[in-house]
């Protein structure tokens, strides 16, 4: 399979406008997405990794791909297993709605922020690179682009006034029911550890994370990576 035959959702993001990275020096634009993808992608976000991991090993690379439970903060609405990932890029990704039509980030700004909210069901495309850094080498992801696909329960994040009104409207509830809700728990101790070995393979907890933790952010994007 390829990373963007999984139906992930989308959380935090700046997508119709660029915002500053804080975390590099002068604060260059950046656009960015937080996705959770399913347990099933797993093997997709590994085989991205490794394509330009030295050696085609993640062994000794910083590589920051949590479950949701091993994050310090987990996400509220998603699930304690699934995988959030950080990908930016200081170019416009390419963005589509469900049909596969094009949005513009210079024209249809107020477009993207209405189709593209916390909680948005999505398709992801992602490009893994390498990158050193004060005698560290690990690898991050490029946000190449984000495909609508179906709408989902708005997640609590940030100052959200439709998730204060939810419980008021009529039906007791969101007219979009989180499919995910029974088994989106939180953990609030962090794991740790690298759970790849050599040769590819996942050992110990099923519920550890097969990657390891750190990264930066990420610059390049394609034209379609639907097409």
């Amino acid at each position: 399979m390829a990373l963007t035959d999984h139906v992930a959702i989308l959380t935090h993001h700046a997508l119709a406008q660029p915002i500053p990275n804080k975390k590099k020096a002068g604060n260059p634009l950046h656009y960015f997405a937080v996705v959770a993808f399913p347990p099933a992608a797993q093997d997709d976000l590994r085989a991205l990794l490794t394509a330009v991991a030295p050696g085609g090993s993640l062994v000794g690379q910083s590589i920051r791909v949590p479950r949701n439970s091993q994050q310090t903060k987990p996400i509220p609405g998603i699930p304690s297993d699934w995988f959030v990932i950080r990908a930016a890029t200081q170019y416009p990704p390419y963005l589509a709605d469900e049909t596969g039509k094009q949005l513009d980030q210079v024209t249809q700004t107020n477009d993207i922020r209405l189709k593209f909210y916390p909680g948005k069901r999505i398709r992801a495309a992602l490009a893994a690179y390498p990158w050193n850094y004060q005698g560290q080498s690990g690898l991050s992801f490029n946000l190449n682009g984000v495909m609508a696909v179906s709408d989902g329960e708005r997640l609590a994040i940030g100052n959200d006034a439709a998730n204060a009104f939810a419980a008021y409207s009529e039906g007791g509830g969101s007219a979009a029911a989180n499919p995910f809700a029974s088994t989106a728990t939180t953990v609030a101790a962090q794991q740790t550890g690298n759970a790849v070995t050599s040769n590819g393979g996942v050992t110990g907890n099923p519920g550890a994370d097969p990657f390891q933790q750190a990264g930066v952010g990420a610059t390049n994007t394609a034209a379609n990576p639907f097409a």
